[in-house]
Parts: C-alpha cells; structure tokens; sequence
C-alpha cells in the first residue's frame, strides 16, 4: 500500500501542469509561451505539428532545443555551442572545442561542413537535428542571445515518448 498522500502525487503533478499550460495560453508571458512546430528540422525529436512549452526561465545550455526568431521567422533548433565554444562541421560530424560532439543520431546527419567558427560572448551556434532538411547555423551563423525565445522544456501535444525533449540519438 502507498504511503499516505502518495498516490495523489501524480494527480496532483498533472493539476499543475494543466494550471501551467493554461497560464501560458491565456496571457503570453515572458516565462511561458506555447508554440507549434512548423517543418520537419527536428525529427525525430520533434515532429510537424507538436506544441510545445517553452521558458525564459534558466540558462541555455547545450543540447538545449530552443525556440528563435531570425528574419521574421519563429525556428526551433538544438543548441550545439554556446558563448566562448569554437565549433566546426567535418563531413557532418560536430565539433565542439576540438572534440567530437555531436547529439544528434548518425542517420539524421549529412555531409555538411563548416569551417571553424569561434562564439562571442553572446552567441549560439543552433543547428536541426534532422541535418539534411535544416536551415541553421550552417547557413545564417551564430544566434545572438536575444534572437532565443525561450527553452523548449516540454511536448505536450501529441503525448509520446514520455513527451521527451531529448537530442535524438542511436
């Protein structure tokens, strides 16, 4: 038998949630927002057509799947560099300072490369997970820190998965 109160945990964790995803829907706050993923960039992570939450809350770190505007376009990408990061592409693997570092599953990578590139002290390097359908950093370079809307922290439509936010790997 649960300890007492234990049971209603679930419940309970579910009940806020809710309460969060109504929050965010309602007013467009500067900690939550929802967004609809528009293109195939990111699969398998994140498919055409998921809604997701997204916070300002925290850091931005690698690995992240984030949510930037660039040219009047909304994208969402996978951070792969972050602020002092030197970053290149080798016949479509990703370095990293120097070191294999790549999140992404081999099947989802292409060919690309892209010559060394040393992050300022605000800059990201974003790219798909889903390589050969992804315009990204390869092609528009570094992301500025205030071109990131927020941190992807949750799928919430369609459920599966555990709604994962996770690099997709092998």
């Amino acid at each position: 038998m649960a300890p007492p109160g234990r049971s209603r945990l679930p419940l309970v964790f579910l009940a806020c949630l809710a309460l969060l995803l109504c929050l965010a829907a309602a007013v467009d706050t500067p900690v939550l927002a929802l967004y609809r993923i528009s293109g195939n960039s990111m699969l398998p992570a994140f498919e055409n057509g998921d809604r997701v939450l997204v916070t300002t809350l925290g850091g931005i770190g690698v690995n992240d799947a984030v949510i930037v505007r660039l040219g009047g376009e909304t994208l969402i990408k996978r951070v792969v560099a972050a602020p002092g990061d030197d970053v290149a592409l080798v016949s479509g693997l990703l370095f990293r300072n120097g070191r294999p570092a790549d999140p992404v599953a081999p099947s989802y990578r292409d060919d690309s490369c892209a010559g060394l590139t040393a992050l300022g002290q605000d800059q990201f390097f974003v790219l798909g997970d889903n390589r050969s359908v992804s315009v990204d950093s390869r092609t528009f370079g570094p992301v500025e820190r205030r071109a990131i809307l927020g941190r992807v922290v949750y799928r919430w439509f369609p459920a599966r998965d555990g709604a994962s936010v996770a690099a997709a790997r092998d």
